[in-house]
C-alpha cells in the first residue's frame, strides 16, 4: 500500500474503479474515480454516463459511513454528496 501511495504522490494522479450510488434503493453503477492534485472526477460507466468534476477546496470532505467500511461519501464545496463504494480487487488501482 505504501508503494501505491508514493507512486500516486509522485505522479500527481491516481484512478480507481468504484461503484457510484444511483440514489435509488441499493442500485450501484460502475464508475472511475480520478484524483489529481487540483481536484477529482467521477465518470460513470452506466446508462447515464454521468461525469462529475470538481476542484479541491478547504470545504471538500470525505466521510466513511459508520458500519460501511468499503463505502465513502465525497462532499464537494457546493455541498453535493457522491456516495461511492470501493472495489475489492486491488488490480483495479492505477496511477
Amino acid at each position: 500500500m505504501q508503494n501505491l501511495i508514493e507512486k500516486a504522490f509522485y505522479s500527481g494522479h491516481a484512478s480507481y474503479r468504484v461503484s457510484h450510488s444511483t440514489g435509488y434503493l441499493d442500485i450501484w453503477e460502475p464508475a472511475t474515480l480520478a484524483i489529481k492534485r487540483e481536484g477529482y472526477s467521477i465518470k460513470c460507466s452506466g446508462p447515464n454516463g454521468v461525469v462529475i468534476t470538481e476542484k479541491f477546496s478547504p470545504s471538500t470532505q470525505v466521510v466513511i459511513p459508520y458500519g460501511h467500511a468499503s463505502e465513502f461519501i465525497i462532499i464537494g464545496s457546493s455541498g453535493s454528496e457522491h456516495l461511492l463504494k470501493a472495489e475489492n480487487n486491488s488490480t483495479d488501482i492505477s496511477g
